[in-house]
């Protein structure tokens, strides 16, 4: 809590898989969010505002549906980040 009107959310998350030699998904983010709330604090409607950045190392699954069956031959790796 920040504040009576607004909270700060920090979330995250992290992925260490690796099957075999080849086959890898790994991946690590967080996603911090400071939130208004209209009403009180934690009850109610409210507008937030985030970003989001991370790192991933995907390849080697077969997973045969749609676009991800092209992780059985491709490896996919690199960082992101965004705002919302």
């Amino acid at each position: 809590r920040m504040s009576d009107k607004t909270t700060l959310e920090l979330g995250g998350g992290m992925s260490l898989w690796k099957f075999g030699e080849k086959s890898t998904l790994k991946h690590w983010l967080v996603q911090p969010e400071v939130r208004y709330w209209f009403c009180d604090v934690f009850n109610g409607h409210f507008v937030g505002l985030h970003a989001h950045g991370g790192q991933y190392n995907i390849g080697g699954l077969d997973i045969p549906v749609g676009r991800l069956s092209e992780l059985k031959d491709h490896r996919y790796q690199g960082y992101f980040y965004g705002a919302g």
